[in-house]
């Protein structure tokens, strides 16, 4: 006896397909949504991994608007007029506010270069002082954890921490309040090496060395009426001493020692003149360096370079200090015989040493190129123009490999330090060095940029 025919048995099983797959989509409807939301995570992640620096902030703002000043103050400063005489009048100290807007922070805290344990003063709602004396402040933490016993405020990302605190020196925050082109501190930076299509930068010779690393500016800001020498020599030494404005007049390469010393629009700093610290009176020789070439009317100028750097005095001014070497005031050129700005490179984002860095580095870059070794750097004619080209910031770091080697032991990864200042942090082990600028040490769960040997632009 037949229940069903042939046809109805075909009938009843299309059904029965029909009823299980839409029981399915039902029951896992919502993890396949879940599914769908994790790729979405994932590719938003990689976005995070692989940050735009030119994409804009909430607020409007690129991340070119934030400076770090050069010099650092204390809460008893004027902090927004250290901050105008650094960079001019369109900046201000920035807010907290500034930085909770930005959309992505990883992309920000790589285009300012900052590193671990780095603070620098904000105000928070446009006020300076949690209570007391505490001015606010920022730290910055590659660990995820701010310091034993810090107060925390507030903080984003578990990377920028929010604290109060008072009697200590740090850099200030600034921000470009109008967002101008024209504002921004130093828009020549670097550009005379752009344009400049010949296979040598002039400078000074002291030795092996270029002159520019003879020169430095004191990290705070003192008054005419303190001993300036006495304050470079606390600073750096014995062997440095006061500049004088003839020192400048003798480096053949302006703009190349302008770019290498990092100077903001309108930053000034104290020189002597032919020996002579005061005009008259208790006016102090200062230079100021103009990149537009403008010079504001009225300006008493008694000498200047190229309408950039120019020769002033006045008095009750808190400024840098420029030092330079003792017995390094002679001038002489120097020749750079291959192209080390253009072959030698750093990659736009931070990587891991867990990660596989030649092959970031190929797609990165999309070409003929591979991470650069501590020979490449060694082998350099001109360190000094190529640190001023590529922008280096002190206590920067990024990947190298050693003889071809990218470990030291273990999971050490090769990495370069660069210090302005003469000398690496303290507890750090040095497998080698180049002068005093850059130190070769290794070691893992940081990340960092990769130097790479781009063979393209050879």
């Amino acid at each position: 006896m037949k229940l069903f025919s042939r046809k109805s048995l075909s009938i009843l099983t299309s059904l029965s397909i029909i009823f299980i797959v839409t029981l399915s989509v039902q029951c896992y409807g919502k993890s396949l949504k879940e599914i769908i939301s994790t790729a979405k995570i994932h590719v938003e992640n990689d976005d995070r991994n692989h940050p735009d620096e030119k994409e804009l902030d909430k607020g409007g703002k690129i991340y070119a608007n934030f400076n770090l000043t050069h010099g650092t103050y204390s809460e008893k400063d004027d902090l927004n007029r250290a901050v105008e005489r650094e960079f001019g009048r369109g900046f201000s100290i920035a807010d907290w506010q500034d930085l909770k807007a930005i959309k992505n922070i990883d992309a920000w805290i790589s285009s300012m270069g900052l590193y671990n344990g780095l603070t620098f003063m904000v105000t928070v709602n446009g006020k300076y002082i949690y209570s007391g004396n505490r001015q606010y402040f920022v730290h910055y933490s590659t660990t995820g954890m701010p310091p034993a016993g810090f107060l925390v405020h507030e903080r984003i990302s578990n990377k920028l921490f929010l604290g109060s605190w008072f009697g200590e020196n740090r850099k200030i925050l600034a921000i470009n309040k109008d967002g101008r082109n024209d504002a921004n501190p130093n828009p020549n930076f670097g550009a005379h090496l752009e344009k400049d299509n010949s296979d040598h930068v002039v400078g000074r010779d002291f030795g092996n060395e270029r002159n520019y690393s003879n020169f430095n500016l004191t990290t705070r800001t003192y008054s005419e009426k303190d001993d300036l020498n006495r304050a470079v020599e606390k600073e750096f030494g014995h062997d440095f001493s006061i500049a004088d404005w003839n020192d400048l007049k003798a480096i053949p390469d302006i703009d190349a020692w302008i770019a290498y010393m990092h100077l903001r629009n309108e930053q000034s700093f104290y020189v002597t003149r032919n020996g002579k610290s005061i005009y008259s009176g208790k006016r102090q020789y200062n230079v100021q360096y103009f990149a537009s070439g403008k010079i504001p009317a009225r300006y008493a100028i008694h000498d200047k370079i190229g309408n950039k750097l120019v020769l002033g005095s006045w008095y009750d001014l808190n400024e840098n200090i420029l030092a330079i070497r003792k017995g390094n005031q002679a001038p002489g050129p120097i020749v750079k015989e291959s192209q080390d700005r253009d072959f030698l490179k750093l990659t736009n984002y931070q990587f891991s040493e867990s990660q596989n860095l030649a092959e970031v580095v190929r797609k990165e870059f999309a070409g003929k190129c591979q991470i650069a070794d501590w020979t490449d750097l060694r082998s350099m004619a001109d360190i000094d123009a190529w640190i001023g080209f590529q922008k280096l910031k002190d206590g920067q770091t990024f990947f190298v490999t050693r003889d071809g080697k990218f470990i030291y032991s273990g999971n050490r990864q090769y990495f370069v330090y660069y210090s302005r200042m003469g000398a690496p942090p303290a507890g750090f082990l040095v497998h080698d060095q180049i002068g005093n600028k850059f130190f070769l040490g290794s070691w893992y769960g940081e990340k960092r940029q990769i130097l790479v040997r781009d063979y393209r632009s050879k």
